[in-house]
């Protein structure tokens, strides 16, 4: 009863005893179900999100209206969304901070929410292993920290597995380009001091990969490219300046978005749209 009964009465929701009836409830459920509180909680954590997140850096970028956001808008923007962590978000930390992805909101789910169209030919390129490459891991493992030079891939496609179909697909969808970088992060391990391929760089740096990514949207025929920063740890954002530097910024929004959680990706294409204001 000791070591089980809590953990019972927190699954299926047992009453909470009140011994002397003259003493009102210190806390009473405004809901009348587990299902009808987990829709409330993941309705607030989305309001969380939208509130929470960070416009490090706005250029002309931001707001991008849409028909959901201004009515006087008549046409959907189409974006195109880059990296391999777009379609596997850093949802929360590692160990007791994870956070399931089994039923979790996308980047892409915010986006169509929000009136966007998204390039599906580069989401499904992504989504394919085999075409992108395996990505990155979800959690470190503990024998990491312990050994010799310990690095975490950041799972960036290189720029030479992008076929002749996906790059084709973002003349379609060149409104803006969305750039995704994701960093895990989490109880019982040390995040690397090297990259796997440079050793004067860290883990919360750019990699090359991710610098050859904004490479190509930069130099490419989008109208606005955007970076979100998908990532509980403090990021190094020394990338920004080599790219903003003449008159003309190269990137035009940066947004912070730590671990949205399960449902805190659908507050990403209100942000961008102006319709929420981070």
């Amino acid at each position: 009863m000791t070591l089980f009964n809590p953990l019972l009465q927190t699954v299926l929701g047992g009453r909470i005893p009140i011994k002397d009836p003259s003493i009102e409830p210190i806390y009473q459920s405004d809901y009348k179900s587990k299902k009808e509180s987990k829709e409330a909680g993941d309705a607030l954590n989305v309001k969380i999100a939208s509130e929470g997140f960070v416009l490090l850096v706005n250029e002309g970028g931001l707001p991008i209206p849409t028909p959901v956001s201004n009515p006087s808008v008549t046409r959907k923007p189409k974006v195109s969304v880059f990296g391999k962590n777009s379609v596997n978000l850093v949802l929360g930390g590692s160990g007791s901070g994870g956070i399931s992805g089994e039923a979790a909101k996308t980047i892409f789910d915010g986006l169509e929410q929000a009136g966007y169209e998204y390039n599906p030919t580069l989401k499904a390129f992504y989504e394919d292993n085999s075409q992108s490459g395996p990505g990155r891991s979800s959690n470190p493992e503990t024998k990491d920290a312990t050994s010799q030079s310990p690095t975490l891939e950041t799972g960036e496609t290189p720029q030479s597995l992008y076929t002749a179909k996906v790059r084709a697909s973002y003349k379609d969808y060149d409104d803006a380009a969305i750039v995704v970088i994701s960093r895990i992060g989490g109880e019982s391990f040390d995040l690397p001091r090297t990259q796997k391929n440079d050793s004067s760089k860290h883990y919360l740096q750019l990699d090359e990969h991710e610098y050859a990514l904004l490479d190509a949207v930069t130099n490419g025929s989008f109208k606005k490219v955007i970076v979100i920063l998908n990532t509980i740890q403090a990021f190094q954002c020394d990338f920004i300046e080599p790219y903003n530097n003449s008159e003309t910024p190269r990137i035009h929004a940066v947004l912070w978005i730590g671990g949205p959680g399960s449902t805190g990706a659908l507050a990403i294409g209100d942000v961008l749209s102006g319709k929420a204001n981070p």
